[in-house]
């Protein structure tokens, strides 16, 4: 059963838009991760918060 051109064509139409939908959520993923990073870095910066402020109330524990 032989394929007309116009089918020929729908189906291109449709590759490009199933691989413009994953190119989507690929976009998706990476904008998540970027995120999780910053959310990282943010902790990374808290915990060296919590050690500076533990050395500190160490610091001063000792003292009195």
């Amino acid at each position: 059963m032989a394929m007309s051109a116009l089918d020929v064509k729908r189906m291109k139409l449709e590759l490009v838009k199933v691989a413009a939908a994953r190119a989507e959520l690929e976009f998706r993923i990476d904008e998540r991760m970027d995120e999780i990073n910053r959310i990282k870095e943010h902790i990374k910066v808290q915990l060296d918060k919590e050690a500076e402020l533990q050395g500190k109330i160490s610091e001063a524990e000792q003292a009195s």
